[in-house]
């Protein structure tokens, strides 16, 4: 469902690029404190991308702050603490959960006793991040919805009601 954003260093100045990893480090310690440490796994440059640009839907710019990281005490990190991250936060881990139910639905046998492990944990976090956003659970929900009815039927169509196209490429 996600994984295709990836941040390119080369042609970002060293200011930006320390923005973002600001952004970055800052999702990774609204994870952490919103959903427990394992959230932390589910960090991925996408919700980065996104984090960035709920920012910059804000009035003001971020206040970035030093701090140690979360998983690295050793190493020094850049934060802020906005309602952009922790939307981005609530976000993540609803598109986190329905990656673990797709997988769960996708997979064989063993696949699913592997995947039924973290199971608890998921449910859990599913159920907070839905009550913090509502409307992105339900944009998400139909989204999944419209992508199992293609893999269902294997061929493009239109999905009728959210007036977009999916395709299955």
């Amino acid at each position: 469902m996600f994984g295709y954003v990836k941040p390119h260093k080369p042609p970002l100045a060293c200011g930006d690029w320390e923005r973002y990893r600001g952004v970055y480090c800052s999702l990774c310690r609204a994870l952490g404190r919103r959903y427990g440490p394992a959230a932390r796994l589910t960090l991925n440059y996408d919700m980065a991308f996104y984090a960035l640009l709920a920012l910059s839907k804000d009035e003001s710019p971020p206040c970035f702050r030093r701090g140690r990281c979360g998983l690295n005490p050793f190493k020094r990190c850049r934060y802020c603490d906005s309602a952009a991250i922790h939307r981005a936060a609530d976000v993540s881990m609803l598109m986190a959960y329905y990656q673990w139910r797709d997988r769960l639905e996708d997979s064989g046998f063993f696949g699913r006793l592997l995947w039924a492990l973290p199971g608890p944990l998921f449910l859990r976090w599913g159920k907070k991040a839905r009550k913090h956003e509502p409307e992105a659970a339900r944009a998400i929900r139909r989204a999944v919805a419209a992508q199992r009815l293609i893999e269902a039927r294997g061929k493009r169509q239109e999905v009728k009601g959210d007036g977009f196209f999916v395709a299955n490429l």
